[in-house]
């Protein structure tokens, strides 16, 4: 597997003589998180699969799936409707067994 790029500190494009370095436009570095926790962990799992989507290059029928998908789980947690999802008899990955698992050992208690 390749590695991820680390960024360097500093600016991404290099100084140009007599003039001020580039500003780069980056509009999620600029975003202040909200403050609600469900919605600041919902940004959180969205960044972290864009930035795997990015990296290993998924096809968009994929990330516009699983964004559907996102989009449905978000909506029900705010109490908001949210269009059916399609049947499937499909079961999960192993990895993803693995975090459901750890969901459900949470309990549903505080």
């Amino acid at each position: 597997m390749p590695a991820c790029p680390i960024r360097r500190p500093g600016p991404a494009f290099p100084p140009q003589k007599g003039k001020e370095p580039a500003k780069e436009v980056t509009p999620m570095a600029d975003h202040t998180p909200p403050r609600d926790p469900l919605a600041s962990l919902f940004r959180d799992v969205v960044l972290v699969l864009g930035g795997v989507f990015a990296v290993r290059g998924t096809d968009d029928e994929t990330v516009r799936r699983i964004a559907g998908g996102l989009d449905r789980a978000y909506r029900r947690a705010r109490g908001a409707p949210a269009k059916p999802a399609p049947t499937t008899s499909l079961a999960p990955h192993p990895a993803i067994a693995a975090l459901l698992r750890l969901t459900d050992d949470e309990g549903v208690a505080p």
